[in-house]
């Protein structure tokens, strides 16, 4: 469901800042940098992937992203 989730909450339009966090203590770690991201540039989405699924689980509904993912997956696939 990740790409659908994509699709709906972002545009080709839109203007997207990915962060990934590879675990929850990096999460909690760059948070305030995710929040002066989202000051700094308020025309902007925030992307926020997880490569920890239990990073992922704490925060998929908590976070200050517009859209909280779990990417397991590295590839430019």
């Amino acid at each position: 469901g990740v790409v659908k989730s994509l699709k709906v909450q972002f545009t080709k339009n839109d203007r997207i800042i990915w962060l990934l966090a590879a675990s929850l203590w990096e999460y909690e770690q760059g948070l305030p940098i995710l929040e002066e991201l989202k000051k700094e540039y308020p025309r902007h989405k925030i992307l926020l992937s997880f490569f920890s699924p239990s990073g992922y689980e704490v925060k998929k509904n908590a976070s200050p992203a517009a859209l909280t993912t779990y990417l397991p997956l590295d590839t430019p696939r």
